[in-house]
């Protein structure tokens, strides 16, 4: 009889030990999975290249400078082919009159296109701060902006980037408003696991 209760219990402390590796083991997949989740819906980015601005200030206001942009990239994939991006953004605009900075905080939407996932056009709309330089005259606005772009990925980290923007600076009395636009051309690289949004 001793026996018999011997070999119940050791069967029964083997079945909740086999329960407790299983349990266990359905634990670790699901973090793991959670994990792996996580890191493929948000990602981060940096990018730098040039601008093609007007300056829309000064006497020279109507010609375009080269100069040079950075920013960087969170991004949150939304379903299987929209991203939502928080991106700071800064920018110096060089001529031979004025010169130019501005940083922004931009919101940008993008979405990939289900032909290969490599084609993101986006839009962005960001708020920020800017100061200009002419002579020896300096001033600043708060400013906004508005525009879009085309990411074009290369391997699954790389892109090239370009988009359009435009932007709204005040300066106050006795100087009007004016508006800088033009164009930026850039290489996107996107850190760790992450890829970009709709991307296999």
């Amino acid at each position: 009889m001793a026996n018999t209760r011997l070999n119940v219990f050791s069967v029964r402390a083997l079945m909740t030990f086999a329960l407790l590796v299983a349990a266990l083991g359905v634990a670790r997949t699901t973090e793991a999975q959670a994990y792996y989740t996580a890191s493929k819906s948000l990602s981060l980015s940096a990018f730098g290249g040039v601008n093609y601005y007007q300056s829309d200030f000064g006497k020279d206001y109507n010609k375009n400078y080269t100069s040079y942009v950075v920013g960087t990239d969170a991004t949150h994939q939304l379903g299987s082919s929209f991203g939502l991006s928080l991106e700071p953004r800064y920018g110096h605009v060089a001529g031979p009159v004025d010169t130019e900075d501005y940083f922004l905080g931009n919101v940008k939407i993008e979405k990939a296109i289900p032909a290969g996932h490599w084609l993101h056009p986006y839009g962005i709309f960001g708020v920020g701060y800017g100061k200009i330089h002419e002579g020896k005259y300096i001033d600043n606005s708060m400013l906004t902006a508005f525009g879009g772009g085309l990411d074009v990925g290369v391997t699954q980290h790389i892109a090239l980037k370009a988009d359009w923007q435009y932007q709204f600076w005040n300066l106050g009395t006795p100087h009007t408003s004016f508006n800088p636009h033009g164009y930026t051309a850039a290489v996107v690289y996107r850190f760790g696991g992450g890829s970009f949004p709709g991307s296999r």
